[in-house]
């Protein structure tokens, strides 16, 4: 029987310290908080639990030890870059507008995450089915509190950051049903970090759900929008808006949407989307002339190179934005020799003509042939060259891996292979 690697942490805080207005807030915080678990903060007031929060949305740094994301420094700017676009941050602000209706509200927040159809089942949920063309200013507290769950709903990101999420709502049995069945969705799929000011002295913990479902039943949880300056920036921009620019943004989302297709209309004419053999070097730099980003896998004919084949099929049709091929290392001597291959399997990562990165054999897959497709799809996704989880072109962090040009590479790359 083989054992499988343990699943790494969504977060993790390493030996972090924090301080506040020239005070040690917090010493030598350690903690981990992986998918479909929460971590439960609770304490005095002013014992630091926001001030955490704070920290791990990146609107203050550690002044010792790391955030680590996906084992990655949030601090970095390119990390922070794709780690904020994975959070949903709860204030006691709410940031709704009042002359906008509640379907306005969540849609506001959708429309900019690029999504549709998620705000009418939000609102459901939430039990505000009801109110959605009623103006948010006729809302009472506890309905624009759910307001805000609705609004983390219909955004669907991962990592929810929750200040405070019992305020202004009350504990009946009605609630804490709408509180269960919340729960009950969420957990699927999300890893939270909630504030709670009940307890006499601070705590954390990581829990399965049946344990976070007692917690919920007093402490409702919430989620809505932020990240760093953005949701400033959002609010502001609320302010400045009238219903009708709700239609202007729904137009400029739609032309978005028509640049996409028209992108993935080419890409699917040079054959992305499928994952395809070549026969010789010319076609190799055809192809990564013709496609910005291309995952070549050199293989030979053995099982270590059929399990890299299964995995990367899948790939092939998960991420259209990036062409897969094969060659056989055996069969195309000039190109194995000139980007140095010498370990089979070895996936060449190029983007713009250049190779940006090696996977060579299944050493950073955890050294066995079981890993999964998720595992590969990380390890590629650190060189650029796959978009990962399904995000805008932004920048992931790279490895520390020289880049060479594919036709006129420099004598002295020292390829991992070797």
């Amino acid at each position: 029987m083989t054992l499988r690697k343990p699943p790494l942490p969504r977060l993790v805080l390493d030996n972090v310290s924090c301080m506040r207005n020239a005070q040690q807030i917090l010493r030598h915080v350690n903690a981990t908080v992986h998918d479909g678990s929460a971590l439960v903060l609770s304490g005095t007031n002013g014992s630091g639990k926001t001030t955490l929060l704070r920290m791990l949305a990146g609107f203050n740094k550690p002044t010792a030890g790391q955030v680590l994301w996906n084992g990655h420094d949030i601090t970095k700017s390119g990390i922070f870059h794709q780690y904020k676009l994975q959070l949903n941050w709860l204030a006691l602000k709410d940031g709704i507008k009042d002359k906008f209706t509640v379907r306005d509200n969540v849609l506001w927040f959708e429309l900019l995450e690029g999504k549709e159809g998620n705000s009418l089942p939000a609102l459901e949920l939430m039990g505000l089915g009801k109110l959605v063309n009623e103006k948010a200013r006729m809302l009472s507290m506890g309905q624009r509190k759910r307001l805000q769950l609705a609004r983390l709903l219909a955004m669907d990101r991962p990592i929810w950051l929750l200040d405070e999420p019992s305020v202004a709502l009350d504990g009946g049995r009605r609630e804490v049903a709408r509180v269960n069945k919340f729960s009950n969705f969420i957990f699927r799929k999300t890893s939270q970090i909630i504030n709670s000011s009940n307890s006499a002295r601070s705590k954390h913990s990581t829990m399965d759900n049946s344990i976070v479902q007692e917690i919920l039943e007093q402490q409702v949880l919430s989620v809505a929008k932020a990240v760093e300056e953005q949701i400033d920036d959002q609010i502001s921009a609320l302010d400045r808006l009238d219903p009708d620019d709700i239609e202007a943004l729904r137009e400029r989302r739609l032309q978005q949407m028509k640049k996409m297709a028209e992108k993935r209309s080419r890409w699917i004419k040079l054959s992305h989307g499928e994952y395809t053999e070549i026969h010789n070097e010319k076609e190799f730099f055809s192809i990564v002339k013709a496609s910005e980003r291309v995952v070549c896998h050199f293989y030979r004919e053995n099982w270590p190179c059929k399990v890299m084949d299964k995995h990367l099929a899948i790939l092939a049709k998960q991420h259209v934005e990036t062409r897969f091929i094969k060659l056989n290392a055996e069969k195309s001597q000039y190109l194995s020799e000139k980007l140095r291959i010498v370990v089979l399997p070895t996936l060449a990562l190029v983007k713009n003509a250049k190779v940006e990165d090696y996977v060579v054999g299944f050493d950073e897959l955890g050294g066995r042939d079981d890993f999964s497709t998720e595992e590969l799809e990380e390890r590629i996704s650190k060189a650029e060259v796959i978009i990962f989880e399904g995000e805008s072109l932004g920048k992931l962090s790279k490895l520390k891996a020289p880049t060479r040009n594919v036709r006129h590479g420099a004598a002295s790359y020292a390829s991992d292979s070797e």
